[in-house]
């Protein structure tokens, strides 16, 4: 009886201790990303200038700064900054090879990801927007006429775009580079 007894007298504050720990175990999982300094953004910040598609090079014993990659991948990033107005993402695909092309917000978070299959007639054209631009866009295009470009409404007016282009052989490295050299991002002139 003295067992039994003493067993409910803990196990009210143990649980009540393990549920306590849960909540803030998961609340840490979710808060520690967005107030840690050194995100995917500022990871990238020293690949090149917004705006614009950079190569990221290898480090001297072959490993992309970038964690968790495939090192038979080459990767080009564009950091972008659409406070100012859209910023057009262009990339051919009509060299043989396969070419995967994400895009993510401030944080790292993927909010749209394509392959070369998924142009239009080997092309890609798409513009990054923000949902207010989207609108001003949608407003001004008429009803009658197809949109020509790919709209994609981003999360947080900062973000990155990646181009991945994976190396079959050691001798495809020159093509893999060739194909990351066929994408463009720019800032959008007004129209």
């Amino acid at each position: 009886m003295k067992d039994r007894d003493l067993l409910m007298e803990w196990l009210p504050p143990a649980l009540a201790a393990l549920t306590i720990a849960a909540i803030v175990h998961i609340i840490a999982i979710l808060v520690v990303p967005r107030l840690s300094t050194l995100d995917a953004w500022d990871r990238l910040a020293g690949a090149g200038p917004l705006n614009r598609f950079t190569l990221i090079e290898r480090g001297a014993n072959g490993e992309l700064p970038l964690p968790f990659e495939d090192p038979r991948t080459f990767i080009a990033v564009c950091r972008y900054d659409i406070s100012n107005g859209p910023v057009r993402v262009r990339a051919d695909f009509s060299s043989d090879g396969l070419v995967v092309m994400s895009f993510h917000d401030r944080h790292g978070a993927t909010f749209y990801g394509l392959t070369d299959r998924g142009g239009l007639r080997g092309r890609l054209d798409a513009l990054i927007v923000t949902r207010a631009q989207l609108a001003t866009l949608d407003e001004d295009t008429p009803d009658d006429e197809p949109v020509q470009e790919l709209r994609l409404a981003s999360p947080t007016t900062e973000g990155f775009v990646l181009a991945r282009s994976v190396i079959v052989d050691p001798t495809d490295e020159e093509n893999a580079r060739r194909r990351l050299a066929g994408v463009s991002c720019a800032t959008q002139p007004a129209r």
